[in-house]
């Protein structure tokens, strides 16, 4: 840093000091208030991030395939299902099946 600029800022500091208490006591009242809004900021940042994860780690995927679809043709797409999305938990359930789950879960 330069020293004249530090020089300058020490200088004014010391002359601000001799001024008016309630200036000195409003500009520290806006450096914390303006500090907590950041921290505000990013604690709320922070948690809608941790929350986002969570929300996705929960969340699933339906693929809808052919019942006459053969199983080397499902275990093809669920390697490339597992690879390019990531998911490791991988079921299949026939569309009956998921229809009737869907009903229960409607009560219909």
């Amino acid at each position: 840093m330069n020293p004249r600029l530090l020089g300058f800022v020490f200088r004014s500091l010391r002359a601000s000091f001799r001024g008016e208490k309630m200036t000195h006591v409003l500009t520290l009242m806006t450096v914390c208030v303006s500090l907590a809004l950041v921290g505000g900021v990013f604690l709320v940042q922070h948690n809608l991030i941790a929350w986002a994860d969570a929300w996705a780690g929960e969340t699933a995927v339906a693929i809808f395939l052919d019942g006459k679809t053969k199983p080397e043709k499902r275990r093809e797409i669920s390697d490339f299902v597992e690879k390019q999305a990531g998911l490791a938990d991988l079921t299949w359930t026939p569309p009956d099946r998921s229809s009737r789950e869907l009903a229960e879960i409607l009560g219909l």
